[in-house]
């Protein structure tokens, strides 16, 4: 999100909690974001659409930080980052 004028009202019958990450810190602002994240016990799914070597990290942080089972992560790359090396 380019800033906080962009947060929107989100409502759902669940109860669910909304981290709004601003882009002004660049990927290492979503990674540290992702890494103190309070995950709740139990089985879980996480789904995780960014560019694609982003993805990958969150995706290992997941496995390595909070212990997410990797079978329940979908990670996508929706887009490479310009200059970025694919074997990354």
């Amino acid at each position: 999100m380019e800033n906080g004028a962009e947060q929107q009202v989100l409502e759902s019958a669940a109860p669910f909690n909304v981290i709004w990450v601003l882009r002004e810190g660049g990927k290492d602002n979503l990674l540290t974001t992702v890494k103190q994240l309070q995950v709740p016990k139990g089985n879980l799914y996480a789904w995780v659409a960014t560019e694609t070597k982003v993805s990958r990290q969150i995706r290992r942080g997941l496995i390595d930080e909070h212990g997410l089972d990797e079978q329940f992560i979908k990670a996508v790359g929706y887009w490479r980052a310009e200059g970025s090396d694919q074997d990354e």
